[in-house]
């Protein structure tokens, strides 16, 4: 008897098993047991998954310097009935500026928590009313991890929050969970020219919020210029608006926690 499934086929009680080979980032990792660890990767072809590397804390392991975050390596993984387990990585990529400075790879190690905690799988299915590419993903953490190697290799200033906070506002944005405060939420007008007020996750024009008294952050026609290069993979590395950029992208995601929860 021969039942077809969507990635294997099992033929009496006998499964064939699939191998991928695939070039991934290291999101993060749990460990497992005594020796084991559970892998979170995000590659082009797959978006996100999650696989399991047998003894690779035992002492005479080679494959445990491959696969450590943020690295970006070749991995090839077995796919069966019970998920993903992983039997070679040579890693690609360990983005030495980044590790040069224990803030930055402190930093990026939490937002790739960030984005394997908050990143459907398996394989990007239908959220929020949003069907994700995986390449969509994977496109924008490796030009994340570009420009923070990049600064940190040539020494340049970054602000490491504001960064993050760029980051956040592009998972959100992928995910469905960042509303559009382009847009007045009392008339709809869009809003791009003129000083709009910033309340309790909504945008304001300045009518509207006359009109209603409404308290709020000031949003400047250049501050939404700055989103929208954002919101566009444009990364900032300075902004006069870092302040304001910060405080909406981290409301916004605490909403999205609480959503999640």
């Amino acid at each position: 008897m021969i039942k077809w499934f969507d990635r294997y086929i099992q033929t009496d009680n006998h499964y064939f098993l699939i191998t991928h080979s695939l070039k991934a980032f290291i999101l993060s990792y749990k460990n497992v047991g005594e020796h084991d660890r559970r892998y979170f990767l995000l590659s082009r072809e797959f978006g996100k998954i999650e696989a399991i590397s047998r003894s690779v804390l035992k002492p005479k392991s080679k494959l445990v310097g491959h696969l450590e975050p943020p690295n970006f390596s070749w991995v090839e993984v077995i796919e069966s009935a019970k998920g993903f387990q992983i039997t070679q990585a040579l890693e690609e990529l360990s983005f030495p500026g980044i590790r040069s400075s224990h803030p930055a790879l402190k930093n990026v190690l939490k937002n790739a928590g960030f984005i394997s905690e908050f990143l459907p799988f398996p394989f990007f299915k239908h959220h929020q009313a949003r069907v994700l590419a995986p390449a969509e993903v994977f496109q924008f953490w490796a030009g994340y991890l570009k420009t923070m190697e990049t600064s940190f290799a040539l020494k340049t200033e970054l602000d490491l929050d504001l960064f993050e906070a760029e980051l956040v506002l592009l998972v959100l944005k992928k995910l469905g969970f960042l509303p559009d405060f382009f847009r007045c939420f009392g008339c709809e007008k869009q809003l791009n020219n003129e000083i709009a007020v910033f309340f309790d996750g909504r945008s304001f024009c300045p009518e509207c919020s006359k009109k209603k008294n409404i308290p709020g952050e000031k949003i400047s026609p250049k501050a939404f210029a700055d989103f929208s290069r954002i919101l566009e993979q444009d990364w900032l590395l300075v902004s006069e608006n870092k302040d304001l950029i910060k405080k909406i992208a981290f409301y916004f995601q605490k909403q999205a926690y609480a959503y999640m929860l």
